[in-house]
Protein backbone atom coordinates (compact mmCIF):
# COMPACT_ATOMS: atom_id res chain seq x y z
CA UNK A 1 0.00 0.00 0.00
CA UNK A 2 0.92 3.76 -0.34
CA UNK A 3 0.52 6.26 1.75
CA UNK A 4 -0.42 10.11 0.63
CA UNK A 5 -0.72 13.01 2.57
CA UNK A 6 -4.41 14.41 1.34
CA UNK A 7 -4.24 17.69 -0.70
CA UNK A 8 -0.37 17.81 -0.49
CA UNK A 9 2.40 16.12 -1.45
CA UNK A 10 4.73 14.87 1.16
CA UNK A 11 8.26 16.52 1.31
CA UNK A 12 11.51 15.67 3.13
CA UNK A 13 10.77 18.56 4.88
CA UNK A 14 7.57 17.73 6.67
CA UNK A 15 9.54 13.94 8.07
CA UNK A 16 12.88 14.82 7.95
CA UNK A 17 13.97 11.30 9.57
CA UNK A 18 12.50 9.58 6.87
CA UNK A 19 14.41 8.32 4.29
CA UNK A 20 12.40 9.34 1.16
CA UNK A 21 14.97 7.09 -1.31
CA UNK A 22 13.89 4.00 0.63
CA UNK A 23 10.37 5.11 0.41
CA UNK A 24 9.61 5.48 -3.33
CA UNK A 25 12.11 2.41 -3.90
CA UNK A 26 9.39 0.51 -1.82
CA UNK A 27 6.14 1.88 -3.29
CA UNK A 28 4.89 3.40 -0.72
CA UNK A 29 4.90 6.81 -2.16
CA UNK A 30 3.28 5.18 -4.93
CA UNK A 31 1.44 7.74 -7.78
CA UNK A 32 -1.17 4.98 -9.33
CA UNK A 33 -4.23 3.38 -7.75
CA UNK A 34 -6.88 4.72 -5.75
CA UNK A 35 -6.79 6.62 -2.78
CA UNK A 36 -8.80 6.08 0.14
CA UNK A 37 -9.64 8.10 3.28
CA UNK A 38 -10.89 6.02 6.30
CA UNK A 39 -12.74 7.15 9.45
CA UNK A 40 -15.42 6.35 12.00
CA UNK A 41 -18.48 7.80 12.86
CA UNK A 42 -21.43 6.83 15.35
CA UNK A 43 -20.51 2.77 15.63
CA UNK A 44 -19.87 3.01 11.89
CA UNK A 45 -16.55 2.83 9.87
CA UNK A 46 -16.56 4.10 6.97
CA UNK A 47 -14.02 4.93 3.50
CA UNK A 48 -14.55 7.64 1.16
CA UNK A 49 -12.93 7.00 -2.56
CA UNK A 50 -12.78 10.45 -3.68
CA UNK A 51 -12.44 9.56 -7.36
CA UNK A 52 -12.79 5.70 -9.32
CA UNK A 53 -14.79 2.40 -8.50
CA UNK A 54 -11.79 1.02 -6.47
CA UNK A 55 -14.45 0.47 -3.48
CA UNK A 56 -17.31 -0.17 -5.82
CA UNK A 57 -16.10 -3.52 -6.55
CA UNK A 58 -18.26 -6.71 -5.78
CA UNK A 59 -15.38 -8.54 -3.91
CA UNK A 60 -14.46 -5.49 -1.90
CA UNK A 61 -17.97 -4.97 -0.86
CA UNK A 62 -18.39 -8.80 0.25
CA UNK A 63 -15.09 -8.71 1.42
CA UNK A 64 -15.60 -5.90 3.90
CA UNK A 65 -19.11 -6.95 5.34
CA UNK A 66 -18.07 -10.66 6.39
CA UNK A 67 -19.46 -10.93 10.12
CA UNK A 68 -21.05 -7.09 9.67
CA UNK A 69 -23.00 -4.82 7.10
CA UNK A 70 -21.58 -2.82 4.01
CA UNK A 71 -23.10 0.00 2.05
CA UNK A 72 -21.42 1.36 -0.87
CA UNK A 73 -22.59 4.30 -1.86
CA UNK A 74 -21.32 5.56 -5.31
CA UNK A 75 -21.90 8.75 -7.34
CA UNK A 76 -19.24 9.69 -9.83
CA UNK A 77 -18.73 13.03 -11.78
CA UNK A 78 -19.81 10.86 -14.84
CA UNK A 79 -23.42 10.84 -13.45
CA UNK A 80 -23.71 7.29 -12.96
CA UNK A 81 -24.51 6.38 -10.06
CA UNK A 82 -25.03 2.57 -7.76
CA UNK A 83 -26.09 1.89 -4.20
CA UNK A 84 -24.52 -2.23 -3.14
CA UNK A 85 -25.62 -3.57 0.70
CA UNK A 86 -24.31 -6.57 2.02
CA UNK A 87 -24.60 -8.54 4.65
CA UNK A 88 -21.78 -11.63 5.93
CA UNK A 89 -20.13 -11.34 2.38
CA UNK A 90 -22.90 -11.56 0.44
CA UNK A 91 -24.32 -8.57 -1.29
CA UNK A 92 -28.32 -8.51 -1.12
CA UNK A 93 -29.02 -5.84 -2.60
CA UNK A 94 -26.63 -3.67 -5.67
CA UNK A 95 -28.71 -1.53 -8.27
CA UNK A 96 -28.75 1.65 -10.00
CA UNK A 97 -31.53 3.83 -7.95
CA UNK A 98 -32.83 4.95 -11.70
CA UNK A 99 -33.71 1.45 -11.87
CA UNK A 100 -34.79 0.33 -8.10
CA UNK A 101 -36.83 -2.60 -9.59
CA UNK A 102 -33.56 -4.04 -11.31
CA UNK A 103 -31.74 -5.01 -8.19
CA UNK A 104 -28.61 -7.64 -9.07
CA UNK A 105 -28.05 -8.37 -5.43
CA UNK A 106 -29.85 -11.81 -4.05
CA UNK A 107 -32.34 -10.91 -1.87
CA UNK A 108 -33.21 -7.10 -2.21
CA UNK A 109 -36.17 -7.19 -0.25
CA UNK A 110 -33.78 -7.29 2.85
CA UNK A 111 -32.94 -3.48 2.45
CA UNK A 112 -35.77 -2.49 1.34
CA UNK A 113 -38.06 -3.91 4.48
CA UNK A 114 -35.21 -2.07 6.63
CA UNK A 115 -35.31 0.96 4.77
CA UNK A 116 -38.07 1.77 2.34
CA UNK A 117 -35.44 2.98 0.04
CA UNK A 118 -37.79 2.02 -3.15
CA UNK A 119 -40.89 4.05 -2.15
CA UNK A 120 -38.92 7.22 -1.57
CA UNK A 121 -37.03 6.50 -4.81
CA UNK A 122 -40.48 6.03 -6.23
CA UNK A 123 -42.29 9.21 -4.57
CA UNK A 124 -39.63 11.12 -5.78
CA UNK A 125 -38.58 13.29 -8.97
CA UNK A 126 -36.78 10.63 -11.32
CA UNK A 127 -34.01 12.91 -11.00
CA UNK A 128 -33.09 13.20 -7.11
CA UNK A 129 -33.61 9.23 -7.27
CA UNK A 130 -30.26 8.90 -5.64
CA UNK A 131 -30.00 11.80 -3.30
CA UNK A 132 -33.60 10.17 -1.95
CA UNK A 133 -32.30 6.30 -1.49
CA UNK A 134 -28.84 7.45 -0.01
CA UNK A 135 -30.84 9.76 2.25
CA UNK A 136 -33.15 7.29 3.26
CA UNK A 137 -31.10 4.51 3.28
CA UNK A 138 -28.49 6.33 5.40
CA UNK A 139 -31.07 7.44 7.70
CA UNK A 140 -32.97 4.24 8.60
CA UNK A 141 -29.56 2.58 8.70
CA UNK A 142 -28.09 5.41 10.82
CA UNK A 143 -24.76 5.53 9.16
CA UNK A 144 -25.00 8.92 7.88
CA UNK A 145 -21.09 9.60 7.76
CA UNK A 146 -20.39 13.14 8.98
CA UNK A 147 -20.14 16.82 7.38
CA UNK A 148 -16.30 16.77 8.54
CA UNK A 149 -15.28 13.34 6.88
CA UNK A 150 -14.46 15.57 3.85
CA UNK A 151 -11.75 16.96 6.50
CA UNK A 152 -7.91 16.72 5.05
CA UNK A 153 -6.97 15.18 8.71
CA UNK A 154 -8.85 11.69 8.06
CA UNK A 155 -6.35 8.92 7.46
CA UNK A 156 -5.71 8.31 4.07
CA UNK A 157 -3.53 5.56 2.33
CA UNK A 158 -3.46 5.40 -1.34
CA UNK A 159 -3.77 0.94 -2.98
CA UNK A 160 -0.79 1.02 -5.43
CA UNK A 161 -2.19 -1.15 -8.47
CA UNK A 162 -5.83 -0.55 -7.14
CA UNK A 163 -7.15 -0.22 -11.08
Amino acid sequence: MSIEALGEDISEEDVPEVDFEQLKDSGVLGSDGPVLRAGAHDGWSFVIEPEGSYLAAHDIVKSVSRETVALCVRDSESGSCWISYAEDGEILSSFDPLFPDSDYGTRPDVLDRLTGHVAAINNGDRADAYVNAVRTIQQWLQCTAPQEADEERLLTIRIANGY
